[in-house]
């Protein structure tokens, strides 16, 4: 039955693993109940042994520009510390999985490595690993 409110429903995708201890799971939900526009959150696991435990959930950038692809960097700081960003045509959200919550800025000397991309252009919700060879959209050279 349609309806002029927005979905209190979220659809997710994953869980995706971002290392061997940390995995997470993309959650959207419609914010608008004309416009393509979506909130985003991502719920967080963490395993020291065989069985993930979720660590909490943190909010991303909402997407007020349309349905889009979001893709998924792993960041991981000289000292070993692991943390995620996720970027769309407008937005980046760089999240911290030990604190559970967003940074301003990539730090120093981090190494970014390509994951893949939550594609959403046709449902369902899903995530597409990276081939050795690709980039993200959205950081590809136009020519």
């Amino acid at each position: 039955m349609p309806s002029s409110e927005p979905s209190e429903e979220w659809r997710t995708a994953g869980p995706v693993a971002v290392s061997s201890q940390w995995s997470v799971l993309l959650e959207e939900q419609e914010s608008h109940p004309f416009l393509a526009e979506y909130n985003y959150r991502l719920r967080v696991f963490f395993s020291d042994d065989r069985d993930g435990e979720p660590r909490g959930t943190v909010d991303l950038h909402g997407n007020t520009g349309g349905r889009t692809s979001l893709c998924l960097y792993r960041l991981t700081s000289p000292g070993g510390e692991v943390r995620v960003e996720v970027v769309d045509r407008i937005e980046r959200s760089i999240v911290d999985l030990d604190e559970l919550k967003l940074l301003p800025d990539v730090p120093r000397a981090t190494e970014r490595l390509f994951l893949g991309e939550f594609l959403e252009s046709a449902p369902p919700l899903r995530f597409v690993p990276a081939r050795p060879d690709s980039v993200c959209p959205w950081q590809a050279p136009r020519g």
